[in-house]
């Protein structure tokens, strides 16, 4: 069974504490649901960044004293993001989508059907994209 990401909004202030011991749920804006892209993370990474090594964020603070791997992102990034995930439309970027060439770079072993993928993405960037809206920074929770 793979990994697993949930994103999850955080203010600006918090994003700027992480790092200095307080916990990453204190910045964690509630008003947002968070989104859980099941194992699907990996792949979703892939098709923006187009590198089997590469993140979707690439500027994220380990966040310190918790047993997951958490990482916080910047508004700033996120906004960026954004910005390339408006100049890029989802069907563009899911034509990237190749089975084959994701199991064999070891990106993406789920038997997830490309829709589901395809819905992933529309989701992310909704998310991505409300992010930036109100400024707020994403944390990632991979576990």
């Amino acid at each position: 069974m793979g990994l697993r990401a949930t994103l999850y909004q955080i203010a600006k202030e918090q994003y700027r504490e992480t790092g200095q011991g307080k916990s990453y749920v204190d910045g964690i804006d509630e008003s947002v649901t968070p989104l859980s892209l099941d194992r699907s993370w990996g792949c979703i990474s892939y098709l923006i960044t187009q590198d089997e090594n590469a993140s979707f964020l690439n500027t994220g603070r380990q966040c310190e004293n918790v047993c997951e791997h958490c990482e916080a992102h910047s508004p700033e990034a996120v906004s960026e993001l954004a910005t390339y995930l408006d100049e890029c439309e989802s069907s563009t970027i899911m034509q990237r989508y190749d089975s084959h060439t994701l199991r064999h770079l070891g990106v993406y072993e789920a038997d997830y059907p490309k829709i589901d993928i395809s819905n992933y993405l529309v989701q992310f960037t909704d998310f991505v994209r409300s992010a930036k809206n109100v400024g707020n920074g994403i944390l990632v929770v991979i576990c």
